[in-house]
């Protein structure tokens, strides 16, 4: 009986083990993560802090150009 199981195990990892693994692109959509209120709020602080810093950038070009 043991046999049959190793066999069995054998072709379950040699049909499977290497799914998904090819090189061909697939078309199927990826799945966006799911934010919880905390998380889209942490997103958005964390945005506003990167844009916060953009314009600190721009505002010193613009200053050293005055």
């Amino acid at each position: 009986m043991k046999n049959k199981k190793k066999e069995h195990i054998h072709h379950f990892v040699q049909e499977f083990a290497f799914e998904g693994t090819s090189d061909e692109k697939e078309s199927r959509p990826k799945s966006e993560p799911f934010f919880t209120i905390d998380g889209q709020l942490g997103m958005l602080k964390k945005q506003i802090s990167e844009m916060n810093a953009r314009i600190e950038k721009l505002e010193k070009i613009i200053e050293s150009k005055v």
